[in-house]
């Protein structure tokens, strides 16, 4: 059986890392949470699934390394997503 026909609760995992204001599109999983793992899926993908609007996100990385959004996290990959700071 693929991982992307298992169940949520069995599917391989990506740790996902809000900065900023972000955690408000969580859906109440707060800053940090885990989120099934789909092949192939982009971060822009992932970005759209949690409900995070584009123009919210200043830069992502994967693994601590910044990415564009076309980058594909893997199983138990890290996202961190920051958004714009202001300020004056």
């Amino acid at each position: 059986m693929a991982s992307s026909e298992l169940p949520d609760s069995e599917r391989p995992r990506i740790k996902v890392r809000l900065y900023g204001e972000l955690a408000k599109y969580s859906g109440g999983r707060g800053y940090e949470f885990d989120w099934p793992h789909a092949p192939g899926r982009t971060i822009q993908a992932l970005l759209d699934e949690i409900g995070i609007p584009g123009i919210e996100v200043w830069m992502v990385a994967l693994n601590g390394a910044k990415v564009e959004r076309d980058a594909i996290p893997a199983a138990g990959d890290e996202v961190m997503i920051f958004s714009p700071v202001g300020g004056g």
